[in-house]
């Protein structure tokens, strides 16, 4: 086993196992171990063409199982609150996306991001994803569905590069897919304005 997973470890451009000298030879339960490729897992999620970057840290409680991409992905569970520096998005240009209403093809750059995540069935809900760039910061929550080839259901706010108001009163809903998002406005309460009253002289 340990040379079938070196062989894997090796297309993924990472060494071989570091194990004990006598591995060969000891008792089968002190041969078992747990092992996840993040390698591997993160080429079944996005693909072979990277289309995210950043450096990011975090804690992770995830788990899956499987040898293909569609059962690793299937399989997907657990928690993740994530940090990203320099995160970025090689397909979309999701601010622009946001102010046209329709996908935008381009580059996303943001100088931070954060998320709190959870894992269920292959379907990843976050609850406060927060980007931050030199344009605005862009605040979100919803849903991307890993086994439905990335099924979008945000909502979403862009904000003041910095804590502050809004750049964009507007509240975004946003659907389709992570390649090719549709946006529309989310519908607001409509409200009424009160008629002013008429001055006294005016009165009959």
């Amino acid at each position: 086993m340990p040379a079938a997973l070196d062989a894997a470890r090796r297309g993924e451009g990472l060494g071989a196992l570091a194990l004990p000298a006598n591995f060969a030879v000891l008792p089968p339960a002190e041969q078992q171990f747990d092992l996840v490729d993040l390698a591997r897992l993160a080429r079944a999620i996005e693909g072979k063409t990277p289309r995210f970057g950043g450096i990011a840290s975090g804690t992770f409680a995830l788990a899956a199982s499987g040898a293909t991409a569609d059962s690793l992905v299937g399989t997907l569970g657990g928690t993740a609150r994530l940090s990203v520096r320099n995160a970025s998005d090689r397909r979309v240009d999701w601010l622009s996306t946001l102010a046209a209403g329709h996908a935008v093809l381009g580059h996303s750059a943001f100088a931070d991001a954060e998320a709190q995540m959870h894992l269920a069935a292959g379907k990843l809900t976050f609850d406060d994803l927060s980007l931050l760039g030199e344009r605005g910061r862009l605040e979100a929550a919803g849903a991307l569905d890993l086994t439905r080839g990335g099924a979008l259901e945000v909502v979403a706010r862009v904000l003041s590069p910095r804590r502050g108001p809004a750049l964009d009163a507007r509240i975004y809903r946003v659907t389709g897919s992570a390649a090719d998002p549709r946006v529309e406005l989310r519908p607001a309460a409509v409200t009424t304005p009160p008629t002013p009253a008429r001055p006294r002289h005016e009165r009959r």
